[in-house]
């Protein structure tokens, strides 16, 4: 109910003043989207393309994400709006402003996971690989997962050492 209200009042046909809401439109003329996922797409194709760009960057990184790595993701010409298309993101109610993982970052969490999955699905496949392979900033679990990876492998060279002959091969 609260992304239909959010669509109709960016659309205008509801508008909400003074917590009144009053009809602006024709209800019946309306073409609702049948799930939550195509509600949330049909949002998504309301915004300008450098407000959803600085949205689906934000996908990328994940759940919680930092304007540092949205602004490293983005193409230089829209680097200096991005600030700008986060308040209206925030206005728009697709994120909120959150503790940063990062010291002296501003960071942003999506306002539910689902905005999240809808901005990350509606991102071109080709475009999110790419923002993948230029991430510069990792999550808690990402780096999470690299330190464990990095302990295996050290602890695995150390036995291969300790195992080790001289003249041996692996």
């Amino acid at each position: 109910v609260e992304e239909l209200v959010a669509m109709l009042v960016e659309e205008g046909t509801l508008r909400i003043e003074g917590g009144v809401c009053t009809v602006a439109g024709d209800l019946d003329a309306l073409a609702l989207p049948g799930t939550l996922q195509a509600l949330l797409g049909a949002r998504l194709d309301q915004l300008e393309p450098a407000v959803r760009a600085t949205l689906e960057r934000g996908a990328v990184e994940g759940e919680v994400f930092h304007l540092g790595a949205v602004v490293a993701l983005s193409p230089a010409a829209l680097r200096p709006a991005i600030a700008g298309n986060l308040e209206t993101l925030t206005h728009k109610d697709f994120v909120r402003a959150t503790d940063p993982a990062l010291a002296g970052e501003t960071a942003f969490c999506f306002k539910h996971v689902l905005v999240r999955e809808a901005a990350y699905g509606a991102t071109a496949k080709k475009l999110r690989a790419a923002l993948h392979e230029l991430r510069l900033y990792k999550s808690a679990e990402e780096l999470a997962i690299l330190r464990k990876a990095a302990a295996i492998t050290a602890e695995a060279h150390m036995a291969a050492m300790r195992h080790g002959r001289p003249g041996s091969f692996e």
